[in-house]
């Protein structure tokens, strides 16, 4: 449910370039969100070892899983860590992870691309800041400055806005 409020109109994450595929064919971006147990293990390492000789792949991972999580500790039947399997890139917070968080471990895998280094970094995003999207009642608009760290309510007194704005025919009393 993380990846589809990402994908919604309120955060738009389509504008920092992914774009969600149901399949590895055309992945650029794997993002393990779930617990990996041993059975499917095998058949994971599979895919992403056919899947990275043809193509370089990244791949964010959420806190949740990386600290073994609830199901990690006492469970038999679970990977201890998926950083044992597949090459890790970046480490999210959160279960589920907010939209930001993933939009910031996107952005902190661009900018890996984008660097000359090519010794393997880790990054890790734990320092949010995370905000209320503030929302205007009166044009149903969404401020999306998602990635500030500091935030200032700005609240819009609706005694400020003239009777021009909102031309109707029916007339509403309020007490």
């Amino acid at each position: 449910m993380e990846f589809a409020s990402l994908i919604g109109s309120r955060f738009d994450s389509d504008r920092y370039g992914p774009v969600p595929r149901s399949g590895l064919g055309r992945a650029y971006l794997i993002v393990t969100a779930r617990t990996v147990i041993m059975k499917k293990a095998p058949s994971v390492v599979r895919l992403i070892i056919r899947k990275n000789a043809r193509t370089k792949i990244c791949s964010c991972h959420v806190n949740m899983y990386y600290h073994r999580g609830m199901f990690g500790t006492d469970s038999y039947s679970t990977v201890r860590g998926v950083e044992k399997l597949i090459p890790v890139d970046v480490y999210s917070p959160g279960c589920p992870p907010e939209p930001e968080a993933i939009i910031d471990a996107i952005m902190k895998l661009r900018e890996r691309k984008e660097s000359s280094n090519k010794e393997r970094i880790q990054y890790f995003t734990i320092n949010h800041r995370f905000h209320h999207v503030r929302f205007s009642i009166h044009t149903g608009n969404y401020d999306q400055k998602l990635l500030h760290q500091s935030f200032e309510p700005q609240f819009e007194s609706t005694f400020e806005i003239s009777s021009e704005t909102f031309r109707s025919t029916s007339t509403l009393q309020f007490y």
